[in-house]
């Protein structure tokens, strides 16, 4: 009985250290000169949906078998967007076009590229701004219109020319258009900049960091800052009159209450208040002590001030001959 043993592909591209597997995929595809699904059943696998959230895990490992590429790389690939399988309710932080994955992208970052390539933080809806460049992300081709899929590279181009990354699946045309090369950089916010990341980094790592606060914050309190947006807006205008250097903290603090009681973890609104008076409270008696504290320190300085200098004036032998002549040296 003869045993047969999968195939597998004798090269594929490296992997970036802030590539999506999507991308890894498109690259690969194009390389081999095939389609997705046609890559996928040449190896024994079987074509999933979105390649940024397969189902098994190891679907990215399998396909990059055999081609060098060591196998921690590949597993780290695979597990960029796994946190979304714990919590499906992360799927409403990225793009999809019905329920095939899509991707932004900075034609400025496609047209630097020696490789052009997919980065992980493009799948996300809230990635509007491209933090190098400064500019709006493109949603769609600037010839058709299409959307960038994760599941449809570009196979063929017109000329003697390479597909890439840089080039649309649906009409074949670069992506990146002259007159996106010659937008102007926009201002853009640095606390939209922060979330930006922030969001990045809770479906990455499973918590982020945000508003100068020390501790991490939950992906639960994320997806109810993302289903209370007015509320967000009220506090934010509430905070409006902060210093700009507390203004973050405290505006974080007030949110993280608010969703402490709505989620049960507070007994009223009514013993918030009262915590939040108690705090007020204890953050005004200590600036009075530190006042108070620095009051005396400058009347104690006053006061010893002439004793000290009386005592210097007694041990000083100028002084005292100049107060009394008898008490001068005999020659």
């Amino acid at each position: 009985m003869l045993m047969t043993r999968p195939l597998s592909l004798v090269y594929a591209p490296d992997p970036f250290s802030n590539e999506s597997a999507a991308s890894w995929i498109h690259r690969t595809c194009q390389f081999h000169g095939v389609a997705y699904r046609t890559l996928v059943r040449h190896l024994g696998l079987k074509p999933v949906l979105d390649p940024d959230l397969a189902t098994p895990h190891d679907h990215v490992c399998r396909i990059g078998v055999g081609t060098g590429i060591a196998p921690k790389r590949l597993e780290a690939l695979a597990g960029v967007f796994q946190v979304v399988h714990k919590h499906p309710k992360l799927k409403q932080l990225l793009n999809f076009d019905r329920k095939t994955p899509a991707y932004r992208f900075c034609p400025l970052c496609l047209a630097s590229d020696r490789i052009p390539y997919l980065r992980i933080q493009w799948r996300f809806n809230d990635w509007d701004f491209c933090p190098l460049h400064r500019c709006r992300m493109s949603k769609c081709c600037p010839t058709c219109g299409a959307k960038i899929l994760g599941t449809k590279p570009c196979l063929r181009i017109p000329g003697d020319e390479l597909p890439s990354i840089l080039h649309c699946a649906a009409c074949k045309q670069p992506l990146v258009a002259v007159v996106e090369l010659e937008a102007r950089e926009v201002w853009v916010s640095p606390a939209k900049i922060a979330i930006q990341q922030a969001i990045v980094s809770a479906v990455r790592e499973g918590f982020f960091h945000i508003g100068g606060l020390k501790s991490p914050l939950s992906l639960g309190f994320l997806l109810w800052l993302k289903d209370n947006r007015d509320l967000v807006k009220d506090c934010l205008a509430r905070g409006a009159w902060r210093p700009e250097t507390e203004r973050p903290k405290l505006i974080m603090k007030e949110l993280l209450e608010s969703y402490s009681v709505q989620r049960g973890n507070r007994k009223s609104v009514e013993e918030l208040f009262r915590r939040r008076k108690r705090w007020m409270k204890k953050r005004r008696t200590c600036r009075a002590e530190a006042c108070y504290e620095d009051f005396i320190s400058r009347q104690t300085a006053r006061r010893t001030e002439p004793e000290a200098e009386e005592a210097n004036q007694k041990t000083d032998p100028v002084m005292a001959i100049q107060r009394d002549p008898s008490v001068a040296p005999q020659p």
